[in-house]
């Protein structure tokens, strides 16, 4: 009887290890910040907050922000959590008591990657991330994010 409880304890642990050691899709996944070709400035991770946020909405030129997203819910989670802090659906609500509040409107998501690099190449201040494998230098910036001391 010890022998199958020793067993049971011992699957149960190999269980557990191969489900913490597996690499996650979201970890994994890898982001670009990207912009249009006349945003030349530096940004920092409090820059990406607040430009994602709806806080800061003009370049230090004094052009207008447009921020738009990717429809990719797990692209976007990593994204939202390793700059904002925040989930997927936090960001969503966020964005809901903005317009409900007035003091905002939704953010323009886009469904084919390719699509939202165009727009991003195509549009004077505008600001997403893709995957890294579809970012195109010969479009838009690849922005190098800034870390802050603690970020």
């Amino acid at each position: 009887m010890k022998t199958l409880s020793c067993c049971g304890s011992l699957v149960l642990l190999l269980w557990i290890l191969m489900i913490i050691c597996t690499p996650c899709k979201v970890i994994a996944q890898e982001f670009a910040v990207i912009t249009h070709k006349n945003v030349e400035e530096p940004l920092e991770g409090d820059d990406i907050k607040h430009i994602f946020l709806g806080q800061k909405t003009r370049w230090n030129n004094d052009a207008s922000i447009i921020f738009v997203l990717p429809a990719d819910r797990e692209l976007c989670n990593a994204f939202f959590k390793t700059y904002l802090g925040k989930s997927y659906t936090q960001y969503l609500n966020y964005w809901k008591k903005q317009v409900f509040t007035g003091k905002g409107r939704m953010p323009v998501f886009f469904h084919d990657e390719q699509e939202l690099l165009m727009f991003v190449a195509q549009t004077q201040g505008a600001i997403s991330f893709v995957s890294r494998q579809h970012a195109d230098k010969a479009q838009v910036n690849i922005m190098t994010i800034i870390q802050e001391e603690g970020f």
